[in-house]
């Protein structure tokens, strides 16, 4: 599943910006995020080539 959120979110234009390492505690378990932002100049640009 991490590698589909990864190919998705690299095709909508965002990037990883790092991991926030046990973050979540989820299940028994602790959990890892993954952070992904766009800058405005980003968003603007991909907003055009992903408008039909």
């Amino acid at each position: 599943m991490a590698s589909r959120i990864r190919r998705l979110t690299a095709a909508a234009g965002m990037v990883e910006e790092g991991t926030i390492r046990e973050h979540i505690f989820k299940a028994g378990r602790w959990r890892d995020s993954v952070v992904h932002a766009m800058l405005d100049r980003e968003w603007a640009a991909a907003s055009k080539r992903l408008t039909p």
